[in-house]
């Protein structure tokens, strides 16, 4: 009987093992902050030149287009790192320098895969929303319209936005507590579908282009740890990429933040990181 047990029991270690060592099924997610743009660079000045000369929705600077284009040479290119390849879809904030730096990342992945989804999300904007004015005196932008996006940019929009109508719907300036519930949704939302795909047994790999903030508060909702706009832990460089994979449980493992081994030459500041 000793025998017959001992190749039985060997098996059955193998056999785990084995079922162990298969990949998880996990929805990881790949997030890319936006090129330097016009308010970047007003920053560098002074938090006081950003507040009087700051653009409610602004462009990305020549620097930033480099950047993005850097950004997407990588992505598609075949020394792109492991974890970053296989994106089957792509979300965009509906920010003008999100959508300008998701130009050449989804030219560079649909030039290996035509039929990439890109679509635009409202809900993954930069904390603090689209506004004019200073502070204390706020007053709401709407934004790009729907007919303006579809018309500059080929993406997928969701139903819900009106083709004359702005995506920006807050009645004023966001708050932080107001940004970090936006994102705590966002962040639910993709936990359900994290367990969608990984009861099926499949894994998906989703780009956001989307921003910094959003990125600090996003990881932090995801690893469930309290985010504080005075101590972001989770601070990136422009186009710097950052990637986390959520499961089936709702847990999530954070692969690497702020990767930016793309970004040669003078295309980095990196004595400012978290600023640009």
């Amino acid at each position: 009987m000793s025998r017959l047990l001992l190749p039985l029991l060997m098996l059955s270690l193998l056999l785990r093992r084995s079922f162990s060592s298969l990949p998880q099924p996990r929805l990881r997610l790949i997030l890319v902050r936006h090129g330097e743009s016009q308010n970047n660079v007003l920053n560098l000045v002074s938090k006081q030149h950003y507040r009087e000369n700051r653009f409610a929705d602004p462009a990305l600077t020549e620097l930033g287009e480099k950047q993005a284009a850097a950004t997407g040479e990588y992505l598609g290119s075949p020394a792109c790192h492991p974890l970053l390849s296989g994106v089957t879809t792509v979300a965009v904030s509906p920010f003008l320098r999100t959508l300008q730096t998701s130009l050449p990342i989804v030219a560079a992945l649909r030039s290996r895969e035509p039929e990439l989804p890109v679509e635009l999300w409202p809900d993954i904007y930069e904390i603090s929303g689209c506004y004019d004015g200073l502070p204390g005196a706020e007053t709401p932008n709407p934004g790009l319209t729907g007919e303006e996006i579809a018309e500059r940019f080929s993406y997928t929009l969701p139903a819900n936005l009106p083709p004359s109508a702005g995506w920006y719907t807050h009645p004023g300036r966001e708050s932080y507590a107001e940004g970090v519930a936006r994102i705590g949704a966002v962040a639910e939302r993709l936990r359900a579908r994290a367990a969608q795909r990984c009861a099926a047994g499949e894994s998906e790999t989703l780009c956001l282009v989307v921003h910094g903030d959003f990125i600090d508060v996003l990881l932090n909702q995801l690893l469930r740890m309290p985010a504080d706009p005075s101590k972001a832990r989770f601070r990136t460089y422009n186009t710097s990429i950052s990637a986390v994979d959520v499961f089936g449980d709702g847990m999530a493992a954070c692969l690497f933040s702020n990767f930016h081994e793309h970004l040669g030459g003078d295309m980095c500041k990196r004595e400012q990181l978290g600023v640009v």
